[in-house]
């Protein structure tokens, strides 16, 4: 499962979007406020993205793991 959050704060927008993806028949849920732990997520995917980003233009040299340990210790 893959979560995504779209914020506005127009109704307008909000109302098409739901009405997409319910044409879609695409299930998914509204809150008006987002969890800890959505936001940390997010926060998360969206360091990553910028980072992906600065690899990408070469401002920022990618880092390379000889193995998922490796990789995990760092974390």
């Amino acid at each position: 499962m893959e979560t995504i959050v779209i914020e506005s704060k127009n109704p307008e927008d909000i109302k098409a979007v739901k009405e997409f993806l319910k044409s879609l028949k695409i299930s998914f849920t509204t809150s008006s406020s987002i969890s800890i732990e959505g936001l940390e997520r997010a926060n998360t995917i969206a360091e990553g993205f910028k980072e992906a980003k600065l690899i990408e233009a070469g401002e920022k040299e990618a880092k390379s793991y000889s193995s998922f340990k490796e990789m995990m210790d760092e974390l």
